[in-house]
């Protein structure tokens, strides 16, 4: 038993030393496994040390990533709008090939011209090398010609009458049309004396009617044709008996002509007083028959006045300029005024508390003495001295117009073209707005007295003169009455000789009207056969 329990002792001694062993073995490895863990430590520290250095380096690849999508993205777009503008740009460059080739046709038809410009250039140095003798003989030439053209505009004046008549009818009036209406309906189908009537006063027939009536009137078919039909009347049952009288003139404007149809035929005579003649116009009637709306007008509706002296300050250039200098032409105006049988001049005063100044009239030689004939260089300057005179001229309220001219007012228009400082030749345009004829009753200045009575007797003087002066001068008489009114005194040089003169005779179209009507249209007959002698067959 001990030998086994030895041998066992023996076993367990070399199994403890073999353990011992092992043991040693083990804590070699023990160890070494440390070493190894701790190796493996610091490999596992350094990696995950590399693990979170690369994470954020991926993330710093991420945004990288992004920010070249991002430029990848704008990169794209900037490619579509560079190929867009290659497109363009293409288009354009070809558009620039088709303009170079027509730029090129062009260049080639530009030097065609250049050269046919060349050729032109050389025969016109060629041509006016002669320009300037040219210019003269076509200056003489134009000159001449508008010799030519006066002659023959004097002729042509000459033969359609030195005294022409004109017999202008104006509408009625707002006030005047709402009066009939009230008297047509009034009136019942019955006429009573001074009422105005719905028929018309006035009848303008033409050269078929005066062919196929028996009422008489111009055998000249020139002249153009007025009718004037008496009222009706009440007859007490009798048969209708109403006279017509027919009358021929240069001629008649209806009431549906305006101041342009008066001006149109009126500007031959201005032309005569620009060429160096005497002209005069004036406008007869009653009062309130329409001649200071014909003389003057209204703004944006001139009168001959006011055309007048357009177109003589037109004219001025115009002669100025064909002269080139030489000639000059100087418009000088007079405005007087005849107020109760004496002469006043509008554009200057006696004293500072007086509106005009009284001028005598010399009967020698037809001048007046003591007026102001002012120098005007422009057409405003002119209008405004007549304004001036206007303002002074004296103007009341009658029971036949409301703004009756109580005077008789001359315009007077010298135009003087002088070259080398001497007259070449002047003319003289007088137009003469006539105060109103008016029978005593219907004015009612009878009634009233003083002043107003005064200047109606002297208003039908001066009138009543000139009407016996035109009936001496168609009488062919050798001594003429014109000093027996400074009216026809102021006239006398206008009715003589080579004057030309034209009568615009006014009437209103109310048959209330129709005597004073019948008179104006009798005086203008008278005019109208009046033939104008030399001035020297005349005695004042």
């Amino acid at each position: 038993d001990i030998a086994v329990k030895d041998k066992n002792i023996q076993d367990l001694d070399d199994a403890l030393q073999e353990c011992m062993t092992q043991l040693e073995a083990s804590d070699s490895e023990k160890a070494s496994l440390r070493e190894r863990l701790h190796g493996l430590t610091s490999k596992i520290q350094e990696s995950n040390k590399e693990m979170r250095d690369a994470h954020g380096r991926n993330d710093e690849a991420s945004q990288r990533i992004k920010e070249l999508e991002t430029m990848l993205a704008l990169a794209n777009t900037q490619k579509e709008s560079i190929e867009n503008e290659k497109q363009a740009l293409k288009r354009a460059n070809d558009d620039l090939y088709a303009d170079v080739g027509r730029n090129l046709e062009r260049l080639s038809s530009v030097e065609l011209q250049l050269k046919e410009t060349t050729r032109e250039r050389d025969e016109a140095i060629h041509y006016m090398a002669s320009f300037g003798d040219r210019e003269r003989e076509l200056h003489e030439r134009m000159m001449e010609s508008d010799q030519v053209r006066r002659d023959l505009h004097a002729k042509v004046m000459q033969l359609m009458g030195n005294i022409r008549v004109f017999v202008r009818v104006r509408p009625l009036s707002n006030d005047e049309l709402e009066e009939v209406e009230n008297d047509n309906s009034s009136s019942k189908g019955t006429r009573q004396k001074g009422m105005l009537g719905k028929e018309p006063t006035f009848r303008f027939p033409t050269i078929a009617d005066r062919n196929n009536s028996n009422k008489g009137g111009p055998a000249d078919l020139t002249k153009k044709t007025i009718e004037l039909v008496e009222p009706k009347k009440d007859r007490g049952g009798l048969k209708e008996r109403r006279t017509r009288h027919r009358f021929g003139f240069d001629n008649v404007f209806q009431q549906g002509h305006g101041q342009d149809d008066v001006w149109e035929s009126t500007e031959p005579l201005i032309q005569s007083a620009i060429d160096g003649h005497n002209v005069t116009i004036f406008a007869y009637g009653q009062t309130g028959s329409g001649k200071t709306y014909t003389m003057l007008g209204e703004p944006g509706n001139e009168g001959i006045v006011t055309r007048s002296i357009k177109k003589m300050f037109i004219d001025k250039q115009r002669i100025e300029a064909l002269s080139k200098g030489k000639s000059q032409v100087q418009i000088k105006v007079e405005l007087l005024e005849i107020y109760n049988e004496q002469v006043f001049d509008l554009l200057s005063k006696d004293g500072p508390n007086s509106d005009r100044r009284t001028v005598k009239i010399c009967h020698a030689n037809h001048t007046i003495e003591g007026n102001k004939v002012a120098v005007t260089s422009t057409e405003e300057e002119c209008m405004h001295l007549l304004e001036l005179a206007q303002s002074r001229r004296c103007v009341k309220a009658t029971s036949s117009n409301a703004k009756s001219s109580r005077s008789h007012l001359v315009f007077t228009i010298h135009y003087v073209i002088s070259e080398d400082n001497s007259v070449k030749m002047e003319g003289k345009l007088n137009i003469c707005d006539l105060a109103g004829s008016e029978r005593l009753s219907r004015s009612e200045a009878h009634y009233v007295g003083g002043a107003l009575l005064q200047e109606t007797k002297n208003i039908n003087k001066s009138l009543s003169t000139l009407s016996n002066v035109i009936e001496q001068l168609q009488a062919g008489s050798k001594s003429v009455a014109f000093r027996e009114s400074k009216l026809t005194s102021l006239l006398c040089d206008s009715l003589g000789g080579n004057s030309k003169t034209l009568a615009i005779v006014c009437c209103g179209p109310l048959t209330s009207q129709y005597h004073e009507s019948l008179s104006s249209l009798r005086f203008a007959e008278k005019a109208s056969n009046v033939q104008l002698k030399a001035a020297s067959s005349f005695s004042c």
